[in-house]
């Protein structure tokens, strides 16, 4: 590579003259304008023209927006399990791990089962599609559910318990049961 193409892609030059020749021009915003014309010997034909972010380049786009870059995560309160253990409460392990299944369609910062990408909320047809079980499967779990205080439904919604399982900061469950 020739010096002064080096010297273009560093962007210490915002020329760069030969058959083709680029031009960089720097909007006060920090956009880039690029053109690309065709030179001949007394004339310049314009090929292509655009605008360009560099700022943009630099960031990473598959990185989640809502968990600063790392992997999306939630949190498993174990002493919960352990007092639910102790209650002598049956399928501990079958009911703390259908909850956990559902950490994709828990909404961050407050516990409420949703759909990933509408945001609206799981509706019991919704559960009845996520777990594939039959109805008196599903009624059973979420009776059991409700009633060890893991689950809730109000008019918003299904929400899960900040006791057992915890995504981003959400605050204790204070409601009256």
């Amino acid at each position: 590579m020739d010096k002064e193409t080096l010297r273009y892609l560093n962007g210490e030059s915002n020329v760069l003259e030969g058959h083709l020749k680029l031009t960089r021009d720097i909007a006060p915003n920090g956009m880039e304008y690029i053109r690309i014309c065709l030179t001949d010997v007394d004339d310049e034909k314009e090929l292509y023209t655009y605008w360009r972010n560099p700022q943009a380049d630099k960031k990473n786009k598959e990185n989640p927006k809502h968990t600063g870059g790392k992997k999306p995560y939630l949190m498993l309160m174990t002493e919960e399990v352990t007092k639910l253990r102790k209650k002598k409460v049956q399928n501990v392990p079958e009911l703390v791990g259908s909850l956990v299944c559902l950490g994709e369609n828990i909404e961050w910062n407050t516990g409420r089962l949703i759909h990933k990408r509408s945001k609206k909320s799981l509706q019991y047809k919704d559960l009845l599609e996520i777990y594939g079980c039959s109805r008196p499967k599903l009624n059973k779990m979420l009776g059991l559910m409700k009633s060890h205080e893991l689950l809730y439904h109000t008019n918003d919604g299904y929400f899960i318990s900040p006791k057992l399982i915890k995504k981003g900061r959400m605050k204790e469950d204070n409601r009256d049961v």
